[in-house]
């Protein structure tokens, strides 16, 4: 193809093996050898077209309606390439273009450069195991359902190729070919046939074999917990090691490891690296070094106010690799799971027979290593935990502290007791919790089981005994989401529009036509809050944590105009959501930490001045903390549960789809470590994820 001077050849940018200088045959070589493949996407990019398409018929139809302008009218039957300069050079930015001499091409081996025929056989056979595997995983169909639709495509398959045979041995029967000869052709077409490749995926075994041939799969393990009643209880693990070794395996994740934030020069705190925490961790300033961030939580699979609550409740322990960027951290493929337990037997068997497998692989992580080799290069990473992300009932019970919080010590932070959260309001007022003294209060209590209350403390946390680079007291930090966003937030906006109702400023209706009636854009889109009802003389704000974001950002816009001015409960809404704009933000200055601390306190003095029947919650007094927290470990925003309690959907959409009640935990483990496989095909894993992060399931 001749333009100008020179000649285009477009060379495909995810095998980087395939070029042609004909467009039309670029398509069909994606359509036949990546349409399946879990991080295919493609950006128009002409004229600053920023449409991004995972479909290439989509996108061939973009192009034909959008962009005709260019002499594309019809791509998919455009034998000539395309005859644009202009074109070209946007193009090559976004299908990987390039020009080339004539005499390049002419030494180009034509089979690459020019063959729009259907893949050989091994491509085919990979196409069609990584359709199954995302049909099975990606869109979480039960395998029983796979099976039968691989067995009814056979079917019609078969149908068409029998049909198509017998036109071909018609056509050369009419031209007078040899019989011996339209025998042979016969033969061929029914032996290279893609029915073969299908008859060779027939079976559960066949299916997994490609899996663990073809992906770096981790296959999870069961343990057994113990025995109750004559019967073995187990739980599924997924290794940890195994896991951290498939991750850094993919040339993105391992480059964004080697290249970690360091200590930020500007004073600017951004993620856990500019935290005290990490800086004081001898083992994160040795390099390169892993950072492990836990999460730690029960969910519900069936209805939670149904017939069968509690009888499907999973224990589940996620894991991320902190090293990555915040926007990678929330991505679904990034979080790991590590176990899968009901609920009901780590209460019976207790969290120190759970955690030993997991904690025997971090100690491993912590002392040796695990060894990656990428490109010819073995690369050695030390790594621990770095912080365990929980809920407030979570993180109690697994530092070992009381989980009743109406208890005598109600904070993991301080010695503060539930009689005096009315006053004084400020951490510095209270005696911090210490890694000496919390151990000193463990020996205490071991041989006076009754101090338990006095000190808040029921029993020492299996991690630290193991771990040689983490503590409990310094690594359960507070959750902003079920702190603020599930907590002080509903309790404030139901005491303050209650209040407004009453006085004659608001009512329930002009709420919620206000709410209903605003023009939401972007994210806000899918967190619109819900209805608000009155109830017992009370407003009752029921959301779940992105909708109350969106409700807490943005009524203060609504409904400002309506509140006189100078209402003195609107001046406490005011306060609330400087607070949590400074919380919630991704970038922090000692400055506005220091800032923070003030507000809390005014604000909590505030609250009592307006509502002094009320009193301070645990969850108002742990915002005491937060400043101090927000030195320790950075922005809080990246200790929020937000992004993970994400991933509970996935496994409750995924029991749902498979309604297998027999082992539960086994049933999601296996599926999941299917999806990561799936996943793991992809050379970028990181830009695998096109799903949302189903902000609005964002609930306990």
């Amino acid at each position: 193809m001749d333009i100008g001077n020179h000649n285009f050849v477009y060379h495909c940018y995810q095998c980087q093996n395939y070029q042609t200088p004909i467009f039309r045959r670029l398509i069909q070589h994606m359509k036949l050898v990546h349409a399946h493949e879990p991080n295919f996407s493609i950006r128009c990019g002409i004229n600053n077209c920023e449409s991004v398409y995972v479909n290439v018929d989509s996108y061939v139809k973009h192009i034909q309606r959008n962009h005709r302008e260019y002499g594309l009218e019809d791509v998919a039957q455009e034998e000539n390439g395309i005859n644009n300069h202009h074109l070209l050079e946007q193009l090559d930015q976004n299908m990987g273009a390039g020009p080339v001499n004539a005499d390049q091409v002419g030494d180009m081996d034509p089979r690459i450069v020019d063959d729009a025929d259907p893949p050989d056989v091994g491509s085919l056979h990979n196409a069609v195991g990584l359709f199954i595997l995302k049909m099975r995983e990606k869109h979480s169909l039960p395998r029983t359902t796979v099976n039968k639709l691989l067995h009814d495509l056979h079917s019609v398959l078969t149908c068409a190729q029998s049909q198509q045979i017998r036109q071909i041995q018609d056509s050369l029967q009419t031209e007078g070919i040899n019989p011996d000869r339209i025998e042979q052709i016969t033969m061929m077409m029914e032996s290279d046939s893609p029915l073969t490749v299908l008859e060779h995926f027939s079976s559960e075994a066949s299916q997994m074999n490609f899996i663990r041939t073809n992906t770096t799969h981790v296959t999870p393990v069961e343990y057994i917990l113990g025995e109750l009643d004559g019967v073995t209880h187990t739980y599924m693990y997924v290794p940890i090691l195994e896991s951290l070794k498939s991750l850094l395996g993919h040339d993105d994740i391992l480059n964004e490891v080697l290249n970690t934030h360091h200590y930020c020069q500007d004073g600017v705190l951004q993620n856990f690296c500019d935290g005290t925490l990490y800086q004081r961790n001898d083992l994160f300033g040795a390099e390169p070094s892993l950072q492990i961030q836990l999460f730690f939580d029960d969910f519900e699979v069936c209805n939670p106010i149904g017939s069968y609550r509690n009888k499907q409740k999973l224990n589940a322990m996620y894991l991320t690799i902190g090293n990555l960027a915040a926007k990678y951290r929330s991505k679904l493929c990034s979080i790991q799971l590590v176990w899968l337990c009901k609920t009901n037997l780590l209460k019976k068997f207790g969290l120190k027979v759970l955690a030993k497998q997991m904690l025997s692989d971090i100690k491993i992580l912590e002392t040796d290593g695990i060894s990656v080799d990428s490109h010819g290069t073995n690369y050695n990473f030390r790594g621990t935990v770095s912080f365990i992300v929980a809920d407030n009932l979570g993180s109690h019970g697994i530092g070992g502290f009381m989980e009743g919080f109406t208890a005598n010590r109600i904070c993991r932070a301080c010695m503060c007791t539930y009689a005096s959260l009315k006053r004084p309001f400020l951490s510095t007022n209270f005696r911090a919790r210490t890694v000496d003294g919390h151990e000193h209060q463990l020996q205490m209590v071991r041989q006076h089981p009754n101090l338990s209350t006095v000190y808040g403390v029921k029993d020492s946390s299996p991690l630290p005994g193991e771990l040689s680079f983490f503590n409990v007291i310094n690594g359960l930090p507070f959750d902003p989401m079920h702190d603020l966003l599930e907590g002080v937030c509903p309790l404030v906006w139901s005491k303050v529009l209650t209040s407004l109702i009453e006085s004659g400023h608001l009512n329930i209706s002009q709420i919620n036509d206000t709410l209903l009636h605003f023009e939401y854009s972007g994210s806000d889109n899918s967190s619109k809050p819900s209805p608000l009802s009155w109830s017992a003389g009370k407003v009752a704000v029921k959301q779940n944590a992105s909708q109350m974001w969106c409700f807490s950002r943005l009524t203060p816009l609504m409904l400002g105009s309506s509140v006189t001015n100078g209402s003195a409960v609107w001046d406490l809404i005011l306060q609330l959501n400087d607070i949590l704009n400074m919380v919630f933000a991704p970038r922090q200055n000692p400055a506005m930490i220091a800032y923070l601390h003030g507000v809390v306190e005014d604000f909590l003095k505030f609250y009592l001045q307006l509502f002094p029947e009320g009193r301070i919650t645990p969850k108002m007094h742990y915002l005491t903390h937060y400043s101090s927290q927000m030195m320790q470990y950075g922005p809080l925003v990246n200790c929020s549960t937000m992004g993970y309690e994400a991933k509970h959907s996935y496994f409750k959409d995924l029991a749902r789809k498979t309604k297998n009640r027999k082992n539960l935990p086994k049933t999601l483990a296996v599926r999941h470590q299917g999806l990561m496989s799936y996943y793991s095909t992809s050379s970028n894993i990181l830009g695998t994820d096109q799903s949302k992060r189903f902000s609005d399931d964002w609930q306990e």
